[in-house]
């Protein structure tokens, strides 16, 4: 027989005096859990199937919908019921344009580069693809050489090497 068990409530000595006897803490004879009413499970049904269809809508909206069924529920009513539900809606959570961890943000090295000439750059891609029920990784190489990169100011590459050899030639 559990300690708890021999704690009587209509006993002539105190519940603190009983559970001190025992060497049981007080807050351990905590009072069973109300069940949910008949009413409010089909309230947290209608919630669940609701959440499924539209899980963007948030507390007022599934009251909306719930009154719209023909139940009479406060907001603090639907709120409590999604609570115990772990239901919560779908949203942009705050502070979305802030920087990750400083040990996972890498230089972006090619930022003040002009590529001119071939095999200067190479990029490579891992991409995931489902196809069906297996599941492969498939890599995909660029070749420099199948890049077309823009000219700037319209030159091709040639023109731009002669312009600089000249003015390297003329002492710019």
């Amino acid at each position: 027989m559990e300690l708890k068990a021999m704690v009587d409530k209509d006993s002539r000595l105190s519940i603190r005096r009983q559970c001190e006897l025992l060497g049981v803490a007080r807050n351990r004879l905590k009072a069973k859990e109300r069940q949910e009413s008949a009413e409010n499970l089909e309230l947290m049904h209608l919630l669940d199937q609701r959440h499924l269809e539209k899980p963007t809508h948030g507390v007022l909206r599934m009251q909306d919908f719930v009154r719209e069924q023909g139940y009479a529920v406060s907001e603090k009513r639907v709120r409590r019921l999604l609570r115990k539900m772990g239901l919560e809606a779908i949203h942009p959570k705050r502070n979305l344009s802030k920087l990750g961890l400083v040990k996972y943000i890498h230089p972006y090295l090619l930022r003040n580069l002009s590529v001119e000439r071939p095999n200067q750059v190479w990029a490579t891609d891992i991409t995931y693809i489902p196809p069906g029920d297996r599941q492969t990784l498939t890599k995909r190489t660029v070749w420099p050489g199948s890049l077309s990169f823009p000219q700037k100011s319209g030159f091709s590459t040639k023109e731009k090497r002669s312009k600089k050899e000249n003015r390297v030639g003329n002492g710019k």
